[in-house]
């Protein structure tokens, strides 16, 4: 059981302070993981996020004894943004989410991963099945970014009616590189639940940031339930 050091409101959901973000994630995922699927629906979509943090979460839920882990079965994995680079390349979301999770399943899931050349159009015809989701990881950068939706982005902008599922991006502000591949607020805030990792010091102004209400993209993310798991380094001293 999640054991918080604290817990307090964001504008968007509840932040959660713990000792250990990988395995609060966990326990997480997988209540939703074990959680029958409504009756309309019979198989479970998720869509996954990269990144250090990310990485740390995926490399402990593929190594729990068989009795912890989730129903695997059925589960049609997504990812929530990419680099635009080869799917073999470090950068990769989709290669890391391949390596460390897909391909070590103990029962098949269907793996999605994400192709800048396939395109924005193509991933969204591939998704859209598949919604809502069930859950998205989300990670939540310095700067307030969460998937590829960066501060300023016009994506947040207008109804969702006019927002497409999936589009290309890139950080106008030159602080994370490549070209990229993201799910809209359309697709995220489709979700049963929302969870955001977010550990390390150099989160710390984000994190104010959010609890101040500021309009950065992590704040925008309205799922049916959205929770920012935290640790104490990046939590800091905010009041």
């Amino acid at each position: 059981m999640i054991l918080p050091l604290r817990k307090c409101t964001a504008p968007n959901g509840t932040v959660l302070v713990v000792p250990d973000v990988p395995a609060a994630f966990c326990e997480l995922a997988r209540r939703v993981l074990a959680v029958p699927t409504p009756a309309a629906r019979s198989l479970k979509s998720i869509a996954l996020s990269g990144g250090p943090t990310a990485r740390r979460c995926y490399e402990l839920l593929a190594t729990l004894p068989p009795d912890q882990m989730p129903a695997w079965e059925g589960v049609h994995i997504f990812m929530t943004d990419e680099r635009c680079v080869p799917i073999d390349h470090p950068d990769s979301n989709s290669g890391m989410v391949r390596d460390l999770l897909a391909s070590r399943t103990a029962a098949p899931a269907t793996f999605h991963p994400m192709s800048c050349t396939a395109g924005a159009s193509a991933y969204a015809e591939e998704l859209a099945p598949h919604l809502p989701l069930d859950l998205v990881h989300l990670g939540m950068g310095p700067d307030g970014h969460t998937a590829s939706i960066f501060p300023g982005d016009t994506i947040f902008s207008g109804s969702h009616d006019r927002v497409p599922l999936v589009t290309m991006t890139a950080d106008a502000a030159g602080l994370n590189p490549h070209p990229r591949m993201t799910l809209t607020p359309v697709a995220l805030d489709s979700a049963r639940l929302a969870i955001f990792t977010v550990s390390g010091d150099s989160k710390r102004d984000a994190v104010r940031a959010l609890l101040a209400g500021e309009a950065i993209p992590a704040a925008s993310v309205s799922a049916d339930e959205v929770v920012f798991l935290v640790d104490p380094s990046a939590f800091g001293a905010v009041p």
